[in-house]
């Protein structure tokens, strides 16, 4: 449970500190937000349990092929904020999209040898 816990605040400081950071320096938020700290973490969080390189290698790969699919949310939130279109109903369009997608790549990945 004290594992938890403490994996649960460090992320949180980590989402916090994005936040703080983007409140001043919107360009550098945006690239403390893109480094791949939660995927680092996860991966040697994952190490420490269960040491197993193909396990490992398995998580590897399928965070690359789900990170492609989120990407053009980045693209289209912009684009309807700058259009006018409200923050919620832009967030809430990029995140169905990225659901949507992340179901097309589900669906069609194994017919291209892709095990997610």
């Amino acid at each position: 449970m004290l594992a938890l816990l403490t994996r649960s605040a460090l992320s949180g400081v980590l989402i916090a500190l994005t936040a703080t950071v983007a409140r001043r320096y919107p360009g550098f938020g945006a690239l403390i937000a893109s480094l791949p700290f939660i995927s680092v973490l996860g991966m040697i969080l994952l190490w420490h349990d269960r040491p197993d390189t193909e396990n490992m290698a398995a998580h590897a790969s399928a965070t690359f092929w789900y990170v492609l699919p989120s990407l053009p949310m980045f693209l289209l939130i912009p684009a309807l904020l700058r259009q006018g279109v409200g923050f919620w109903l832009s967030l809430g369009a990029g995140c169905l999209l990225t659901i949507a997608l992340y179901t097309l790549i589900t669906l069609i990945g194994p017919r291209f040898g892709l095990t997610l």
